[in-house]
C-alpha cells in the first residue's frame, strides 16, 4: 500500500478535528511507518490506540479496520 495514500486518507478521516490534533495524529502514523521492527510497530499501536479509542473513537475504528490487519 501507498504510504502518500494511507497518510491522505486518514487525514481526511480527521477533518473536522483541530489542525493541531489531526498533526499530533499524522506525526504518530508517522511513527507507526518509522518503526523498525513488528514487536515495535505493536508497541507503538497499543499506545497510540489505547488513547485514540478514548480520544478519537471513530478515527480509531476507521484505522483499525482500514490499515491494521
Amino acid at each position: 500500500m501507498c504510504y502518500f495514500h494511507v497518510k491522505q486518507a486518514c487525514k481526511a478521516r480527521l477533518w473536522g478535528k483541530s489542525l493541531i490534533e489531526q498533526k499530533g495524529v499524522l506525526d504518530e502514523i508517522d511513527r507507526l511507518h518509522s518503526s523498525i521492527s513488528q514487536l515495535e510497530y505493536d508497541e507503538i499501536y497499543t499506545e497510540l490506540t489505547a488513547r485514540w479509542s478514548v480520544q478519537y473513537p471513530d478515527f480509531d475504528d476507521y484505522f483499525r479496520e482500514q490499515w491494521h490487519h
